[in-house]
């Protein structure tokens, strides 16, 4: 009888996974067919938000199975409310942001380059947005309701074309050569694109592009990385995104202005010029080593013995103490350090002064 019962509920579910998964396709296929709905801006962000809303409920309420556990979901928020979140007794300063330091950091020589880098990317990327559009419909004789596929086929064949070259010069750090042909690339695309006329070799400028946005849209997050003191990452990437968000802001502003003014040609010859004077001050750039940065509780004496040894060493890039010199910071280069040091360093950054198992 539990048996047929078991069976019988197991039936049951696969039907509602059914229906949840038909209406997942039936919504995913609505949402491909309200690109191509006439309507204003605003009302195409209401309804995208719409589906998504529906569509995650769905997710979350089957799927995850949330919609059986209101009960348990009530309580923990009942006890959240009422009980203080523990304090903890450290901090990783490499994910939180750390307030006092962030003036040093954005006048940082080689992380402010970062910050500017991004910064024009975005700023390039939105302005050539502006026109973009424009393009493809009277110069290239789209339709307005081929551009979502366009975009598409640009976007992800460009970042398919780039992956085979970020990962080859990332494995051998020679990241100066791809970073100067990269924003070399985004200025003379700028340059020519008003100038071509066949449609093969317009398409193909569009594709480097996107190829080459794609490729410093994921170089440049892992500089920044790389490059960010022991024990601050989080403040750098903070900085890093906001250059980045201020970017496509001054894009759309310095962009839409200059389109209305002056128009296209002026526009992508503007955008040029900021991408020969962006390759300019890039060829102070230098390759990166692969950089690690552990994390040590000194207050074993394990560690402080280690700590003592590793500091002489050739290799060590930076080390930040905390908590009244409880906590250290190590950044260490992978190529530099010595194997055995580097495998301590990385078995013992666990705060408890032991090799893990």
């Amino acid at each position: 009888m539990s048996n047929d019962h078991s069976k019988e509920s197991i039936q049951e579910h696969i039907r509602v996974y059914l229906m949840v998964f038909g209406a997942l396709a039936v919504l995913t296929v609505i949402t491909v067919l309200a690109s191509f709905i006439e309507v204003s801006t605003s009302e195409g962000i209401f309804l995208a938000l719409i589906i998504a809303s529906v569509k995650a409920s769905l997710v979350a309420g089957y799927f995850m199975h949330l919609i059986t556990e209101k009960g348990m979901i009530i309580s923990i928020l009942l006890v959240r409310a009422v009980i203080d979140e523990p304090k903890s007794i450290t901090k990783n300063l490499e994910l939180d942001i750390e307030l006092t330091s962030i003036k040093s950091l954005v006048f940082d020589t080689k992380l402010s380059h970062l910050y500017l880098s991004i910064f024009m990317l975005h700023l390039s990327l939105m302005s050539f947005f502006l026109i973009l559009p424009v393009m493809l419909t009277e110069d290239l004789e789209h339709s307005q309701q081929m551009l979502p596929i366009i975009y598409l086929l640009l976007l992800g064949g460009g970042f398919l074309f780039m992956l085979p070259a970020m990962i080859f010069y990332e494995k051998r750090s020679m990241q100066r050569p791809l970073f100067l042909a990269s924003t070399f690339s985004f200025a003379a695309i700028m340059f020519l694109i008003p100038y071509l006329s066949s449609y093969s070799l317009i398409i193909t400028a569009i594709f480097i592009y996107f190829s080459v946005f794609n490729l410093l849209e994921a170089l440049l997050p892992s500089l920044a990385s790389k490059l960010s003191p022991a024990g601050k990452r989080g403040s750098v990437l903070s900085i890093f995104s906001t250059s980045q968000f201020f970017g496509t802001f001054c894009g759309g502003l310095f962009g839409g202005y200059f389109l209305q003014n002056f128009g296209t040609e002026m526009l992508m010859s503007i955008l040029g010029c900021l991408g020969l004077l962006w390759f300019l001050l890039s060829l102070r750039f230098q390759n990166i080593d692969s950089f690690v940065t552990v994390v040590l509780d000194v207050r074993s004496k394990k560690n402080k013995d280690l700590l003592k040894i590793i500091s002489k060493k050739d290799g060590i890039e930076d080390i930040l103490f905390t908590n009244n010199n409880a906590i250290a910071y190590v950044k260490f280069s992978r190529s530099k350090l010595d194997k055995k040091i580097f495998d301590d360093l990385t078995y013992l950054g666990d705060f408890d002064g032991e090799r893990s198992k």
